[in-house]
Protein backbone atom coordinates (compact mmCIF):
# COMPACT_ATOMS: atom_id res chain seq x y z
CA UNK A 1 0.00 0.00 0.00
CA UNK A 2 1.93 2.96 -1.25
CA UNK A 3 -0.08 5.94 -2.45
CA UNK A 4 0.29 9.71 -2.29
CA UNK A 5 -1.48 10.01 1.09
CA UNK A 6 0.97 7.93 3.11
CA UNK A 7 4.56 6.89 3.32
CA UNK A 8 6.38 3.97 4.82
CA UNK A 9 9.71 3.99 6.55
CA UNK A 10 11.97 1.03 7.21
CA UNK A 11 13.20 1.01 10.79
CA UNK A 12 16.86 0.22 10.16
CA UNK A 13 17.71 0.39 13.87
CA UNK A 14 15.41 -2.53 14.77
CA UNK A 15 16.38 -6.14 14.07
CA UNK A 16 14.09 -9.14 14.58
CA UNK A 17 14.88 -12.83 14.29
CA UNK A 18 12.79 -15.92 14.81
CA UNK A 19 12.94 -17.16 18.41
CA UNK A 20 15.07 -20.18 19.25
CA UNK A 21 12.19 -21.95 20.99
CA UNK A 22 8.56 -22.48 19.98
CA UNK A 23 7.27 -20.23 22.76
CA UNK A 24 9.49 -17.30 21.66
CA UNK A 25 7.81 -15.61 18.70
CA UNK A 26 10.63 -13.22 17.87
CA UNK A 27 13.85 -11.90 19.32
CA UNK A 28 14.15 -8.13 18.83
CA UNK A 29 17.32 -6.04 19.08
CA UNK A 30 17.52 -2.26 18.67
CA UNK A 31 20.26 0.31 18.29
CA UNK A 32 19.25 2.42 21.28
CA UNK A 33 20.69 5.78 20.16
CA UNK A 34 19.06 5.54 16.74
CA UNK A 35 15.74 4.44 18.22
CA UNK A 36 15.71 7.32 20.70
CA UNK A 37 16.36 9.79 17.87
CA UNK A 38 13.59 8.18 15.79
CA UNK A 39 11.13 8.33 18.70
CA UNK A 40 11.89 12.01 19.23
CA UNK A 41 11.43 12.71 15.51
CA UNK A 42 8.03 10.95 15.57
CA UNK A 43 6.77 12.38 18.86
CA UNK A 44 4.12 14.52 17.15
CA UNK A 45 2.76 11.48 15.26
CA UNK A 46 2.49 9.57 18.55
CA UNK A 47 0.69 12.45 20.24
CA UNK A 48 -1.90 12.47 17.45
CA UNK A 49 -2.41 8.72 17.98
CA UNK A 50 -3.02 8.64 21.77
CA UNK A 51 0.70 8.17 22.47
CA UNK A 52 1.14 5.13 20.23
CA UNK A 53 3.46 4.45 17.30
CA UNK A 54 2.57 1.29 15.42
CA UNK A 55 4.88 -0.66 13.14
CA UNK A 56 4.83 -4.02 11.39
CA UNK A 57 7.35 -6.84 11.64
CA UNK A 58 7.64 -8.56 8.26
CA UNK A 59 9.45 -11.73 7.14
CA UNK A 60 12.13 -11.51 4.48
CA UNK A 61 11.28 -13.51 1.34
CA UNK A 62 14.84 -14.79 0.99
CA UNK A 63 15.14 -16.09 4.58
CA UNK A 64 11.99 -16.64 6.69
CA UNK A 65 14.10 -16.47 9.86
CA UNK A 66 15.06 -12.86 9.07
CA UNK A 67 12.55 -10.15 9.78
CA UNK A 68 12.43 -6.40 9.42
CA UNK A 69 10.28 -3.55 10.71
CA UNK A 70 8.27 -1.09 8.66
CA UNK A 71 6.54 2.03 10.00
CA UNK A 72 3.50 3.60 8.33
CA UNK A 73 3.34 7.35 8.81
CA UNK A 74 0.22 9.09 7.50
CA UNK A 75 0.97 12.35 5.73
CA UNK A 76 -1.09 15.52 5.91
CA UNK A 77 -4.59 15.01 4.57
CA UNK A 78 -4.64 11.24 5.13
CA UNK A 79 -7.96 10.01 6.45
CA UNK A 80 -8.38 6.66 8.14
CA UNK A 81 -10.95 4.50 6.28
CA UNK A 82 -14.43 4.62 7.81
CA UNK A 83 -15.64 1.35 9.31
CA UNK A 84 -19.19 0.07 8.86
CA UNK A 85 -19.93 0.75 12.54
CA UNK A 86 -18.80 4.38 12.18
CA UNK A 87 -20.70 4.79 8.91
CA UNK A 88 -24.06 3.73 10.38
CA UNK A 89 -23.80 4.02 14.19
CA UNK A 90 -27.57 3.68 14.67
CA UNK A 91 -27.85 0.46 12.63
CA UNK A 92 -28.13 -1.75 15.71
CA UNK A 93 -30.91 0.39 17.13
CA UNK A 94 -32.87 0.74 13.87
CA UNK A 95 -35.99 -1.34 13.40
CA UNK A 96 -34.86 -3.20 10.29
CA UNK A 97 -37.04 -5.92 8.70
CA UNK A 98 -34.04 -8.24 8.24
Amino acid sequence: MNDKNNNTEFMNFLFARKGKFDFIVTNVSVKADEMIAWLKANKETAEKNNGFLTFDILKAKSDPNKMYAKFFKPTEGYQKPVTAKEHMPDREKADLPF
